[in-house]
Order: structure tokens, then C-alpha cells, then sequence
């Protein structure tokens, strides 16, 4: 299992939305960084799978992830996968940081597939172990000697070498017909197990782990499917075959030598495990003893599950998986498959025992299975029962469908043998919930299931049948002869057993027989008074109901208001009492509703699927009197029955009655009990608490934690200065003077409060752990409160000396601590010319020692200080070249130390003493002499003369130790003097992995107590600032902090360095913080430049200069911790680094700004310059006048911003702008809208405030739209829309795509019209011929909406030819109308349609006669439409102005003429 954190679990079970990245290192060292938004949506996976249909055992397993990605515009065609490396890793955020899970490096083995998506797969480095098997090794060899031998053949990195029966000897060498990763199986079969290569590159072997109780434990509910196994698989037996040599006598009596297979075999037969590995030969019994122990007792079992994304499951994982049903079983994972966007497939790919034959690819192991002939004889009669059915499904015809449509919408669909319902037999009736099958024409529904899943069937035949209970009308069990041993017919109740020892409960038949006749008349008897008691409990009066209470009732027919219940509401008050109650009909399943509808009292049938359901579920388990349940809303008044609800509103619960009472009881409390709390107070507290802690009024310590090194006891001789200093910020606004402040501490911390700068001092801590809580106050509303935290960091507790023992058997080499690597180097008969003999020289550190042979000339030792790993011992015959050791020196890496003494050499040439200056040599002139003796001891990086050089002389044993500040000797060896006291406690380094313990001494006399050794260390950290200002251009000062380590030995007053580890973290509320900033190695100290620390979370630059930096405004506090060497698991000191703004630095706006909360209070404040600031909600008055001439300022403006300061209206002498921008797209705006006399005389939507990119124009004479914006719109130019009140164009003027006109119109673009189109004159196509123009081609036209398809056949030799209706044609016309096909034959004969079905047509006539066919069809759902009315109610009326206005003037000819006529006479 994947290690990761309990947050990261809980929230994977509610939210699944990982981020994938992989980065790929091509062949030629290119890297490409890929994110999800580079990956397809399917077919991107990791799989962590054996690929065995069975139980994995001796499996070397590769993993493989395949990636797709997205290559839409080509742009990976110039990159070769083939041999990249492959880093994948995922990310998920949590609440306060995002966590990652690293999956190693896999390999590209094979070429990819290239198109619109590169497709690529890795391996992991198991992959390498695909060679032949080869190997230097002398056999026989261990099993540990032998996997370390082929992973350093294959060039795999080995993990724990120490697993299971390692020390197992391999008789012989493995044939090299297996290759190293068929070896590597074997071996892990030996461990009882499988080998992997983890997520950091290193082979494991892996052991089995059937503990189910031990933890680290899937608990697996969230899946999609589930299919498993209804047995679970216990191992009862193992075995193996091998060939043996047996003296076999032939018919003639001759002995004979013949190799014969013998089973090797262990346990029972059932589910045997049957094994084959080369490496046990002759041994077979061990291995088949060791599997068999490790199985014997443990279950598991095989299923397939798709999880939700499950990116923490691995090879081999314990598992418990829960069903729907809630019932569990535990098993291990074989198979995972993580896929990035979708679900995980887990499997365990164990057969049950009744259907296990697997056999692993690689026979390695198999599986058997006992019980066959039962198998096949039942599989016999299934299979028969199947072919019967498919024979069936072949010869049957198809059916006819009937659709009911039901008054609340839905439909009841009819399936049927006949055309019509009322003419079929067989009928199917599907419903919402239960299919049903008839014989006899719907009356009856002898067979179906529910959709529950109650099945109701004649006849059952299945693989098996695991029930809770089995309803039928027989049952039959036989025995292997055929005979009937159970019998049990449900209709005639008949049962027979027959068996010669038939038990029932442990008890013979006759004697549970009587037992159970018994029992069953005591049960009836009480179920008789029960039910005696409930009949005579009076239920009159039940309709007499109170208000408050909802009733609803179950009756099988319609409600109206002349049947019960509402015809005995006769009264309008009757009837206002049960609005709101609810009827059920229930063989109908129809809900209805009482209520008033104006005048009208009605019962209204309810359209809410969901309450219909619920009253259809409460029907079922109706059991009262009178066939109605009641919901209250007051306090419930009896009659009241079990099942009834209360509802108290809002602000209460929702209660159940528990405890029926009949009309005329009491109200009993204890009857109702709470079915859900839906709210109560503490949701209310708990808003007001987060309300109150969106407050950004935060307290910052300038030391949030101190440690008090003492010795073992927890004692110190002095206390060292320990105290830390509050700030308090609301915002930005440093408050600290403004705030009242309580302290309170526990009760082993002494130590005062200064209130005028704000500072707790401890003075003594007499308790291993304390605190102080700093409470700040302010306005008497808002407090804020930070701990200080003190502990005592305990030294070592000092055993008594006893006599020294005999000295034990060397273990292996732990871990070396972290604070020091100490080194001795001995030699005994030291002579001032010879050096060092050979028999008594060794290198000891740490406590391991290292014999070498002296050669003439210097050796040299190279070891690294931080674990006390010595990484070479070297001799150089520098005697007979002095310049042998110029590259070696050279070569050691800055930082580790070298151990360098002479065995009769000459001396070092120039270059070698060069470099022993870097080393920390004196260089004396000895090192150039001949035949003079060194022994040496220094560090790569060492200043000069700072190493240790003994010359000459005799015995020597030099012994030095190392710390992060250097070297330090003990001294030579002298004479042996008196025992002097306990020194003093250095630093606990971490502890070492525990070496093997090695034989016991015989225990030495008790020595005498030591001295107490004096006060340890105080470790603590110092800040180049102890405060960090922004100015108002969000700039910094200082622009980078310095965090140095040191500790103090005891009392004393200097410092020294210490190599620590750092942490700096940033907040901006001082609760939740963001780490930026983690040494990735000891280091005395840091220079950070803040952009750097704040910005990117890097490694930082040196500062350079002190000019400032922009960082985030609303950052407040970085808190930078201190951590002891080698790792982060001991907090030494801790410093809050305070953000304030430089008031100095502000300008009125920004202190206006604050004064105001960023206008969250209201005030109105007078700068120095003169100027009044205002804030305000609200303001009234007549008229608002901004310059004039009078007007010191110009010009008059108005601006106003947004929440996010931006600019969003700018009102000015050039016209009026309104800026649009999109929340969560940054702060860049997307347009502007101008309302402006000076650039186009109109209004216009732009990119830029001048009018330039602008893409619409809104002017008195037109409209314009545009899709270029490089630069000012022109009419005729890169225009989308242009409107005038003529004409509409899409596109530009000169080269439309669409134009509308009061004349004409034209398209030169495909038109989709969602609707119908109707055309008062012809539909035709324009063709453009070759000879004679363009031309049209009309549209054939039918009285109702058909499609037409065509095409040609030919009889066969029966005078038949099929026609297939293409399936897309299909799914545009409604087949199921009858439709028409028309022939035209093509030679002599006779052809017509013989058969038409929904799916093909049938032409027979002449044989082999071909022809041509067309088959009409009406359009789907548009099966009813026939020569319809055209509706011309919505055509515009067409006004002819100039005849209107000529007929006008031919009448006012008229009148004047009239009137001059009548002047005349």
C-alpha cells in the first residue's frame, strides 16, 4: 500500500481530482514536462500486475505505464521515444498543501504509434532481466548470493537482500535456458512469495502477508461493479513431480535404470498447488513444506472489481471488500490497473475451487481441482437446457410493441406475438417495477421478476445458486446414482428424506420432530392472544382529526368527493382540517393531493415520481385498521399509530411514532423518537466561529518555540535566555500598541510579561514540556491568540561502568549517528623508515574494522563522514612513482575525509602535496623526503594546517573524530593512565539500524558510578531581520533574510556554527502557512532573497544590493524553523518574521485605505496635501459638478473600480468608457464599451480605450461588426456585420457570405435551419453545365414528408434476393409504417415483393433476373403530416406606398372636378 496521508484518504473517498505528471527524458537528454491538460481523456494507465489466471507465486512482475498524448497539430512528430526514460508522479491537493506520490521510472521499450495521439509504454527495470541466464558464481550458492549476482548482471538495483530462506544453498548452477528473470521467480517462490520492483527503483522480494489483522488494510466500498467468487479459496495441499532414477526388471527379468516422475506432496486433496522450480532439485520436500505452511491456514478470494480512482493500491495489497448487502470478505490484490481519468480495476485472479484449471504462462505453478465428474454431469444437463434455448430463439418470431400511457406521463409497454394486443398469446409486460410473462394473452403472469429482485420461473437452471432463502414449487436432491435422498413439494406440502442417518439440529429425526411440534403450538397460542388483544383495542373515531396533522390513505380506486374519506367531510371546516392530506389508489400506483382550487374543493393527482414511490413503499408495509398513516405537524394528539411522523418545523426535528396509542390516551413523550437532526445550534456556532475567524486580525511571535538542553535527568547548571516578542496585525496595520494583552502559561513555565514591549521571558522550566498563550485585545471585539512553546531536549542517560567482558562476535555495521564519524588508525612496529607492518595494520570507524595489506608506497582510505561509509582503501607503490597518488587525491570529492599514512615510500610529488593542502596539510617538508613515515588525517576542503600529521617514530594509533565544524584529535596513544571522569554529553545523533547481535560475553563485575557529566548544548537561530516592511509599490525592505545556526556548550558565552537543516514558511491570516523554502542538506547557513523564497519556493539567490522586491500584499508574517542535522524530525528553534507596511512610505490613498479596512468602513479623512478622502454607502443631493474653470484640478473626471480595483467606468471630457472583464481571467479586461463624440460619433465595443481594435460600432446610420483588431474599423474592411437601413451583409461589403436586402438576398455559405422551410414558389438546385450555362434542377415534391433511397440486385438461383434497408436510412423514417418499394426489372421475366420487414425487404420472381429498386418511406415523426393548411396569419403585410398615394390623388382629381362641374351648372 501506498503510504500516504489520513487526510489524503478521507478526502479521496469524497473527490477524485488528481493531477498527472510525467516527465519524459528522451534518448538525446531532451526533457519534456507533462501536465493532464497533455493526456488524451482515455487510454492512460499504470499497471501493477502479475497477468496470471490464478495464484501468483514466483512471479517477477514489470510494471508498465502506457501514455497518450495529445498530438493534434503534429508538434511531437520531431521526437524519438524509443529508449526514453519515463518519471511519473501524481499530486492532490489537500486543505493546507498538496501532497504527491512518486511511481518511479520506467523505460520506453518499444517504438510508438504516431497520429493525432502519440502513444507510448514503459517498463519498469525488470525489463533488463529479460537475457539469458549467465553467471560467474561457484555453485553451490546461497539464494541471497545469487539474486545480488543477477541484478548486478542485468544492472538492477537490489533493496533488502535479507527475506526469507536467503541462506537456502543452490545445489547446482540454473540451466541457461532460463533467463534472469525466470531465476528471480524462482528464488522469490522460495520466499513464498513474488518479486517487484518498488516505486524507487530497487527489487524487493515480497512474502505473502495473509494477516488480515495487522493493518495497512484496503477497506474497499466506493465500486462501480462487483463480480467475485462465492467461495473463498483455501489451499489444502502443495506438490511438485521430479524425475528419479529407478532399477525397473523387464518381462525377460532383466533390471533396467528408467527415469520415473514421484509426486512430492504435502497436505489433502481439494485445492492443491502444484509447483516447479529448477533451483530445488533434490530438495522438492522443503520448498512443497514451506508454501504449504505459509497457505495452509489462510483464505482468500477471487473477484473483479472497477473502484473509483484509486491511486494507492499495489501488487499484492490485503484487501476487505463490503457489497451492496453489506457483507464482507478479505482477500489480496493480484492484478491493480490505475487508470489516470477513470476507474481502477482491482482483481484477485484466484479461481474458486469449483471452477480452478489454471495453469501460470510460466509453470510455475498450478492449480487442481477434485470433484469433476459431479461438474460435468450437472454441467451436462445445463448445457442441453442451453441449446434448447438458443434452438428456440432461432426458430421464434419476432414481436410487436403497445404503448399505455399512464395520466401521470409515463407508459406501460406491451410486448406481443400478433400484431394487435387483443389478437396475441404470448404477451411481455414491462412496468417501472416488473417484467411479467404471459401465455395467455395478458390474462395471467405466471413468470417474471421484479425489479427488486424477486424471479419468479418454471423452471431454473444455473451454475450455482447462492440464496438467503429458495421458493419454489419442488425440490430435488440426488445422489451420484440418480436416486431422490430430499424431496419437497410446496403445493401438496409433501416432504420425504431418505438416508440411513438423517440428523435435524443435532438430533435424531424423530426427536426434533417432537421438539419442533412443541415450539410451533407455543408460537401459535401466543400470536393468537396477541392478535386477540389488538382487535378489542377500540379505533373509532379515527377521522376525528385535529389541525397540525396530515393524513394519508390507502384505498384501491379513485378518490372523489362523494367516496370515503372525503364524503365524510361535510363541513368546510371538516374539509380545511384535511387539505394537504394524501391518497394512495394502490393497485394503480396514481398519489393524489386534497386541496381548495378557488372555490372548489379537489382531489389533484400528483406528478412527483418521488412522493408517488414513497407512498407505493408505505402502502406495502400499511398493517393499520383503517388504511391511512399521518404526518403532525403540532404536538401529536392520539390516536396516533406506529410509522406516523412528526414534524416540528424549522427549527426542531423530525420524530417517528414509536409506540401506537388509541383515541382518548395521553400524549406520551417516549413514544416519538427523533429520526435525523437537521439542524441545532452547534451548526450555528460553528458559522459564527468561522465567521470570526475570517477576521484577518493575526498575532506573529518572533520565536514560536525554544528547546532547553539538559542532561538525562531533564537538569541544567543555568537556563538560558529563552523569550519571544508578539506583533499583532489587523491587515497589513501593525496594532501591537493598540491591544490589551492576558498571559497565560502552564504551570511549569517561570517567567514574566513586559507590557511595554510586549515580551514574555522563561526564566525556568521545571516540567520536560510548557507553554505561554499570548492573547491580544483589541477595539474590546476582536482577540487573537499565538502559544509560545518551551521543551527540555533531554541528553543521554549514562550507564555504569562494569568490568570489561570478553569481547563478543563482531555484528554487521549500523547506521552511523549523525553528529560525528570517529576514526582510528592503528599500526603496531610503526618504524620511522619501514612504516607500518603488514600484519598489524587496520582502519577502524565507527567501531567496524578494515584490515589491509601494506604495499610499499602510501595508502590511502576515503571515507564519508555523514554515515561512516569508507569508500575505498587504496595502496599506491608511490616509492617507485611519486606522482601515483595525483589523480586519486584529485579525485575525492569536497567534504570527505581522507586517511593517508606511508609503508616505506619516497616522497609525494608537487601536485599530491598541493592537493594535501586543500586537505588541510601543513605541508611539512617531510612529505617530499624519502622513506619518512606519515600517518595522516584530514578532509576534502579543510583550511590549512587544520588536518593532523604524525611523523615518524614507533607504535602509533591515531584517533580523530568528525564534526560539521572539522577535526577533531584525541591524541596518540600514551601510556595507560588512571580512569578519568565521565566527560561531558555530546549531541544524540540518530539511531543506527541494529546490527545482528552477536554471541554473549560472560558479564563483567559492576563498575563504579561516573561523575555527572556537566550541562549540554543550547541550539538556537539568528535572522539577519527581525521585521520585513513593503512599501506602497508592494516593494521590500530588507529584500532577503539571512538564517544562521549556532549552539552554546553549557554556560559559555561564544557561539559556534552548526550545520542544521531549514524550513521557512509563509502566511497570510497567521494560521495556515505555505512552506517556500527546505534545505536539502545540513548547512550553517542561508541567504535567501525573498521574491525568490516567496515567489517559486526554490533553492533563493544571494541578494545583491538592496533594492527592493515586489511580493504578495497581502502576505503577513514567514516563519523559518530551525531542525537538528540530518533530517526534520527535531525542531531546535522557531522565528516569526513580521511583513508590515512602511507607513512613511504610504500615500494618502493607501493610508485612506486602511483607515478604512479597504472600504469596509465608512469615514471621511483630510490628507496633508489638502485633499479629502471620502467613503460612504449612500449620499444624496441635487447636482454633482466635477472642474470648471474655477477647478484647481482641471478638467472634471469620475472613476469608478471594481472589487479588485480595477477601473470598470471612466467618465472624462473625451466621452464616457465602461471596461468588462471576467472574474477568475486575471486582471487583463476583455473590452471596453465608448460612448464617445470625438472618434466615430457613436457608441463602440473595444480592445483599447483609444477605439482602436474596436469590433462594433452603434452610430445613427449603421451598425458595424468586425473580427480583426489590429487596428480602427473601416467599412469595407475585415467587417463580420455590417447594418444599414437597407441591407444586413455578413462578411464585408465587397466579399459577403450572407446579404439580406429589401430586394434580394443571397447565400454563398451552407444554411442550417433548425425548423421547417416554406417557399411560395420552387426548391431547386443551381447547376453549372458544361454547355449550356447555369441551370436549375427542381426538387420532386410529395404530398406527405417521405425520404427515398435506391439501388439494384439480382435474383438467385431460388428466385430470391434479399434487400438489406441500410441501418442510418432506417433511423430516419419510421419503418414501422407501411412502406412503399417499386421495381424496375432489367431483361425478360417477373419479379414483385414478396415479404417486408422492418430491417429488409424480399423481391422473388424470375432466377437470376436483375433489376432496380426504390423504396419510399415516411419521415420519422412526421408520420401524421398530409397536405396541411399553410398558416399565413404571421406573413408580413406588403404595403404598396405608391399606388396607395396615386389612388389618393386620382380621388382628390375626382372631388375637384366634381366641384367645378357643380360651379359650372
Amino acid at each position: 500500500m501506498i503510504n500516504v496521508s489520513n487526510e489524503f484518504k478521507t478526502l479521496m473517498s469524497e473527490r477524485q481530482d488528481f493531477k498527472e505528471y510525467a516527465e519524459v527524458t528522451l534518448a538525446n537528454g531532451t526533457v519534456l514536462e507533462l501536465t493532464e491538460d497533455d493526456f488524451s481523456i482515455d487510454n492512460n494507465s499504470l499497471a501493477d500486475s502479475a497477468g496470471a489466471n490464478s495464484i501468483p507465486l514466483g512471479v517477477a512482475l514489470s510494471r508498465n505505464v502506457q501514455l497518450e498524448i495529445m498530438n493534434d497539430d503534429d508538434h511531437l512528430s520531431d521526437y524519438d521515444f524509443f529508449g526514453a526514460k519515463i518519471r511519473l508522479y501524481l499530486t492532490f491537493e489537500l486543505s493546507s498543501t498538496i501532497e504527491k506520490i512518486e511511481y518511479g521510472t520506467f523505460t520506453v521499450t518499444q517504438p510508438e504509434t504516431y497520429g493525432s495521439v502519440v502513444t507510448i509504454v514503459g517498463y519498469d527495470d525488470m525489463y533488463k532481466a529479460d537475457k539469458t541466464y549467465s553467471t560467474t558464481l561457484t555453485f553451490p550458492a546461497t539464494v541471497k548470493s545469487v539474486l545480488i549476482d543477477s541484478c548486478d548482471t542485468c544492472g538492477i538495483l537490489i533493496g533488502d537482500s535479507n527475506f526469507l530462506h536467503n541462506d537456502f544453498q543452490i545445489p547446482t548452477m540454473p540451466s541457461s535456458e532460463y533467463t534472469h528473470r525466470q531465476i528471480i521467480g524462482f528464488i522469490a517462490m522460495l520466499a513464498c512469495g513474488n518479486a517487484r520492483i518498488d516505486r524507487t527503483g530497487h527489487l524487493q522480494i515480497m512474502t505473502y502477508d495473509f494477516n488480515y489483522d495487522s493493518g495497512n488494510v484496503h477497506n474497499l466500498t466506493d465500486y462501480n461493479t462487483l463480480t467475485n467468487d462465492t467461495n473463498d479459496v483455501q489451499v489444502t495441499g502443495v506438490q511438485m513431480t521430479r524425475t528419479v532414477k529407478k532399477t525397473v526388471t523387464d518381462e525377460e527379468g532383466n533390471e533396467n535404470e528408467e527415469d520415473v516422475e514421484e509426486t512430492v506432496k504435502v497436505g489433502a486433496d481439494s485445492y492443491i498447488l502444484s509447483l516447479e522450480n529448477p533451483l530445488v532439485k533434490g530438495h522438492e520436500e522443503t520448498l512443497v513444506s514451506w508454501v504449504y505452511d505459509k497457505f495452509k491456514t489462510v483464505t482468500f478470494r477471487g473477484f473483479t472489481m472497477d473502484y473509483i480512482s484509486y491511486p494507492i493500491a499495489e501488487f499484492m495489497d490485503k484487501i476487505k471488500v463490503t457489497d451492496w448487502r453489506g457483507k464482507s470478505f478479505y482477500s489480496v490484490l493480484t492484478d491493480v490497473n490505475f487508470v489516470f481519468f477513470g476507474y481502477t480495476t482491482l482483481q484477485n485472479s484466484a479461481e474458486s475451487p469449483m471452477r480452478n484449471q489454471s495453469n501460470y504462462t510460466s509453470s510455475e505453478q498450478k492449480a487442481l481441482i477434485q470433484g469433476k465428474e459431479l461438474v460435468e454431469r450437472e454441467k451436462t444437463n445445463r448445457e442441453n437446457e442451453i441449446k434448447k434455448l438458443n434452438e428456440t430463439l432461432k426458430s421464434g418470431s419476432g414481436l410487436y410493441s403497445t404503448e399505455e400511457k399512464q395520466q401521470d406521463g409515463s407508459s406501460i409497454y406491451y410486448l406481443h406475438d400478433k400484431r394487435s394486443l387483443a389478437e396475441s398469446r404470448n404477451v411481455i409486460k414491462l412496468t417501472s417495477d416488473a417484467i411479467g410473462f404471459s401465455t395467455d394473452g395478458g390474462k395471467n403472469y405466471p413468470y417474471g421478476f421484479t425489479i427488486t429482485g424477486e424471479m419468479i420461473t418454471r423452471l431454473l437452471y444455473a451454475e450455482g445458486i447462492n440464496a438467503d432463502y429458495i421458493n419454489t414449487g419442488a425440490l430435488k436432491v440426488k445422489d451420484k446414482s440418480g436416486n431422490i435422498i430430499f424431496y419437497a413439494d410446496m403445493e401438496t406440502g409433501t416432504v420425504k428424506i431418505s438416508g440411513d442417518n438423517v440428523t435435524i439440529g443435532g438430533k435424531s429425526a424423530p426427536e426434533a420432530i417432537s421438539d419442533a411440534v412443541k415450539e410451533s403450538k407455543n408460537y401459535a397460542d401466543g400470536k393468537v392472544s396477541d392478535f386477540a388483544e389488538t382487535i378489542t383495542k377500540s379505533v373509532a373515531n379515527l377521522q376525528n382529526q385535529i389541525d397540525g396533522q396530515i393524513e394519508t390513505f390507502y384505498y384501491d380506486y379513485e378518490p372523489k368527493l362523494n367516496n370515503i374519506p372525503a364524503s365524510d367531510w361535510t363541513t368546510e371546516d371538516d374539509k380545511k382540517k384535511h387539505e394537504g392530506d394524501l391518497f394512495y389508489w394502490k393497485s394503480k400506483g396514481y398519489a393524489y393531493r386534497f386541496f381548495k382550487d378557488g372555490d372548489t374543493w379537489k382531489w389533484q393527482l400528483v406528478q412527483d415520481t418521488d412522493v408517488t414511490k414513497a407512498l407505493q413503499t408505505a402502502s406495502f408495509a400499511q398493517s393499520t385498521a383503517d388504511s391511512k398513516c399521518r404526518v403532525f405537524l403540532t404536538k401529536p394528539t392520539p390516536p396516533y399509530d406506529t410509522g406516523d411522523m412528526w414534524n416540528q418545523g424549522q427549527n426542531g426535528d423530525i420524530l417517528t411514532c414509536v409506540v401506537a396509542r388509541a383515541d382518548g390516551a395521553n400524549y406520551v413523550e417516549t413514544d416519538w423518537q427523533k429520526l435525523n437532526k437537521y439542524t441545532d445550534d452547534e451548526t450555528a456556532n460553528k458559522a459564527l466561529e468561522e465567521a470570526r475567524k475570517s477576521r484577518t486580525m493575526i498575532i506573529n511571535l518572533d520565536n514560536d518555540y525554544q528547546a532547553i538542553t539538559t542532561d538525562y535527568k531533564g537538569e541544567y547548571t543555568s537556563f538560558p535566555e529563552c523569550h519571544t516578542t508578539a506583533q499583532v496585525l489587523y491587515g497589513h496595520t501593525d496594532i501591537s500598541n493598540d491591544c490589551t494583552y492576558n498571559v497565560q502559561k502552564s504551570s511549569g513555565v517561570v517567567g514574566s510579561w513586559n507590557n511595554s514591549t510586549h515580551t514574555y521571558t522563561v526564566t525556568a522550566l521545571t516540567t520536560d514540556v510548557g507553554w505561554v498563550d499570548i492573547t491580544a485585545n483589541y477595539l474590546n471585539t476582536y482577540s487573537v491568540t499565538k502559544r509560545f512553546d518551551i521543551a527540555k531536549l533531554k541528553g543521554g542517560i549514562p550507564g555504569e561502568t562494569g568490568a570489561k567482558g570478553e569481547t563478543g562476535a563482531t555484528g554487521p555495521q549500523g547506521v552511523a549517528g549523525k553528529n560525528a564519524t570517529y576514526i582510528t588508525v592503528s599500526g603496531t612496529n610503526f618504524d620511522a623508515v619501514t612504516g607500518i607492518s603488514n600484519n598489524a595494520s587496520y582502519l577502524l570507524v565507527n567501531g567496524t574494522k578494515y584490515n589491509f595489506s601494506v604495499g610499499r608506497g602510501h595508502t590511502l582510505a576515503v571515507i564519508n563522514p555523514s554515515n561512516g561509509t569508507v569508500e575505498s582503501i587504496k595502496t599506491y607503490d608511490t616509492y617507485k612513482t611519486a606522482s601515483l597518488l595525483d589523480s586519486p587525491l584529485s579525485a575525492v570529492a569536497s567534504g570527505k575525509i581522507i586517511c593517508l599514512f606511508t609503508a616505506d615510500a619516497s616522497g609525494l610529488s608537487q601536485n599530491s602535496r598541493n592537493t594535501l593542502i586543500g586537505c588541510g596539510s601543513a605541508v611539512n617538508s617531510t612529505w617530499s623526503e624519502s622513506r619518512t613515515t606519515h600517518v595522516f588525517i584530514g578532509m576534502k576542503g579543510l583550511a590549512k594546517g587544520n588536518a593532523y600529521e604524525i611523523v615518524g617514530g614507533a607504535t602509533r594509533t591515531v584517533t580523530a573524530y568528525y564534526t560539521p565544524s572539522g577535526i577533531v584529535l584525541n591524541g596518540s596513544v600514551g601510556p595507560q593512565g588512571e580512569k578519568g571522569n565521565t566527560g561531558a554529553t555530546g549531541p544524540q545523533g540518530e539511531k543506527g539500524a541494529t546490527g545482528a547481535t552477536g554471541p554473549q560475553g560472560p558479564q563483567g563485575e559492576k563498575g563504579e558510578k561516573g561523575n555527572q557529566g556537566s550541562a549540554g548544548r543550547t541550539y538556537f537561530m539568528e535572522t539577519s531581520s527581525s521585521i520585513v516592511k513593503m512599501s506602497a509599490d508592494n516593494t521590500i525592505v530588507p529584500n532577503y533574510i539571512t538564517l544562521s545556526g549556532y549552539y552554546r556548550d553549557g554556560t559559555a558565552t561564544a557561539r559556534t556554527a552548526y550545520k542544521c537543516r531549514f524550513k521557512i514558511e509563509e502566511t497570510t491570516d497567521g494560521d495556515t502557512y505555505t512552506t517556500v523554502y527546505t534545505s536539502s542538506s545540513d548547512e550553517t547557513d542561508i541567504t535567501h532573497a525573498l521574491y525568490s523564497v516567496l515567489a517559486s519556493g526554490s533553492s533563493g539567490i544571494t541578494a545583491s544590493g538592496s533594492s527592493g522586491i515586489g511580493i504578495s500584499r497581502n502576505l503577513t508574517a514567514l516563519r523559518c524553523t530551525m531542525y537538528a542535522a540530518g533530517g526534520f524530525s527535531q525542531v531546535l528553534d522557531i522565528e516569526t518574521i513580521p511583513v508590515a507596511i512602511d507607513v512613511d512610505a504610504l500615500t494618502h490613498e493607501d493610508i485612506f485605505n486602511l483607515l478604512t479596512n479597504d472600504g469596509a468602513w465608512q469615514g471621511i479623512y483630510r490628507g496633508s496635501d489638502g485633499k479629502l478622502y471620502i467613503n460612504f454607502t449612500y449620499a444624496r443631493g441635487g447636482t454633482l459638478n466635477l472642474g470648471g474653470k474655477a477647478n484647481t484640478y482641471g478638467n472634471g473626471q469620475m472613476h469608478v473600480y471594481d472589487a479588485n480595483d480595477n477601473e470598470i467606468v471612466d467618465i472624462n471630457t473625451k466621452g464616457i468608457v465602461v471596461t468588462h472583464y471576467i472574474s477568475g481571467m486575471g486582471e487583463k479586461p476583455i473590452s471596453y464599451v465608448c460612448i464617445t463624440p470625438d472618434v466615430f460619433g457613436g457608441i463602440y465595443l473595444s480592445e483599447n480605450k483609444d477605439g482602436t481594435g474596436a469590433c462594433a460600432i452603434l452610430s445613427p446610420d449603421e451598425i458595424v461588426l468586425k473580427n480583426n483588431s489590429s487596428g480602427p474599423i473601416t467599412v469595407q474592411t475585415d467587417i463580420t456585420m455590417h447594418m444599414t437601413d437597407e441591407s444586413l451583409y455578413l462578411g464585408s461589403v465587397s466579399e459577403y457570405k450572407f446579404h439580406f436586402g429589401k430586394e434580394k438576398s443571397s447565400f454563398y455559405q451552407p444554411v442550417t435551419i433548425g425548423g421547417s422551410l416554406s417557399v411560395a414558389g420552387t426548391k431547386n438546385r443551381i447547376i453549372d453545365t458544361e454547355n449550356y450555362d447555369t441551370r436549375k434542377q427542381y426538387c420532386y415534391e410529395t404530398a406527405t414528408p417521405y425520404f427515398g433511397d435506391i439501388g439494384s440486385g439480382c435474383t438467385d438461383n431460388t428466385g430470391k434476393c434479399y434487400i438489406d434497408i441500410d441501418d442510418i436510412f432506417s433511423e430516419t423514417v419510421n419503418i414501422g409504417v407501411e412502406y412503399q418499394v417499386f421495381l424496375q426489372k432489367e431483361g425478360q421475366g417477373d419479379i414483385w415483393v414478396e415479404e417486408k420487414t422492418d430491417s429488409y425487404f424480399v423481391v422473388k420472381g424470375t432466377e437470376n433476373l436483375k433489376f432496380s429498386w426504390e423504396i419510399k418511406a415516411i419521415q420519422k415523426d412526421y408520420e401524421f403530416e398530409r397536405l396541411e393548411k399553410f398558416d399565413n396569419s404571421e406573413k408580413e403585410e406588403v404595403i404598396d406606398y405608391e399606388k396607395e398615394y396615386m389612388e389618393e390623388i386620382n380621388d382628390l382629381i375626382k372631388e375637384q372636378e366634381e366641384m367645378l362641374n357643380e360651379t359650372v351648372e
